[in-house]
C-alpha cells in the first residue's frame, strides 16, 4: 500500500502509515530492546542494579557478580552503601578526592574482592 513517500506499507492505521518491517530489521529491532531493557539506566544488567549515578556497573564472570566503575568522577565521598547493588566483587573509586569510607558499604558489599 504506498504512502506516498515510496515506502511499502504494511497497513494504515488512524490515518498514520506504518512502513513494512522486514524478519531482519525488526529482529534487529528486538534485540536492541532486549539489550536496552536488560542493562537498566545506569548500565546496570542481571543483578548489577542499582547502580550509583554516573558510575557504570556489569556483570562479569560465571556467577554475574558485579564490577562498579565510579573512577574519576571528583567524588569527595563514596556514594552510599544502599545504591550499590549487594552482588558487587569488585568497586573502582580510584582518581577520585575520597578521604575515608563509611563502614556500611563495606557491610553491605559481602562479596567485594576488589577495592
Amino acid at each position: 500500500m504506498p504512502c506516498g513517500n515510496g515506502q511499502t506499507l504494511s497497513k494504515r492505521e488512524h490515518g498514520v502509515c506504518v512502513p513494512r518491517l522486514s524478519f531482519f530489521p525488526g529482529l534487529l529491532v528486538a534485540l536492541c530492546c532486549l539489550e536496552v531493557w536488560g542493562s537498566g539506566p545506569h548500565g546496570g544488567g542481571g543483578g548489577c542494579s542499582p547502580c550509583p549515578v554516573n558510575c557504570s556497573c556489569a556483570p562479569a564472570g560465571p556467577q554475574r557478580l558485579c564490577v562498579v566503575n565510579c573512577s574519576s568522577l571528583g567524588l569527595d565521598r563514596a556514594p552510599a552503601a544502599a545504591e550499590f547493588p549487594p552482588t558487587v566483587n569488585t568497586l573502582d573509586l580510584s582518581k577520585n578526592h575520597i578521604s575515608s569510607l563509611d563502614t556500611s558499604l563495606l557491610d553491605r558489599l559481602t562479596g567485594l574482592r576488589e577495592l
